[in-house]
């Protein structure tokens, strides 16, 4: 597994976290089951229970992540309830 940093852009806001997964998708999905109720503004309970759900379904590849032009390792996608999500794998050595 990888380490890969989240940085989400979202109503004004960058959070940003690190989660370890097998691909940048995944950590995608690791990243939303770590956020926690009212540690964002704007992302209480409910919109929290739905950016974790609508991310897992992904039915129509909405939120798969696009791998950024002239980039080594760097991904671009957006979340449910918007703004920009960029997935950066940082720990190289593995």
């Amino acid at each position: 597994m990888s380490v890969y940093t989240i940085l989400w852009d979202y109503q004004g806001g960058t959070y940003i976290k690190q989660v370890r997964a097998r691909t940048p998708f995944k950590a995608l999905i690791a990243w939303s089951r770590l956020l926690s109720p009212g540690e964002i503004p704007g992302l209480g309970e409910r919109r929290l229970a739905r950016l974790v759900q609508e991310l897992e379904m992904d039915a129509y590849d909405l939120y798969q992540p696009v791998e950024l032009t002239g980039m080594t390792n760097a991904w671009c996608t957006g979340a449910p309830p918007g703004g920009i999500v960029n997935i950066v794998k940082t720990d190289l050595s593995r």
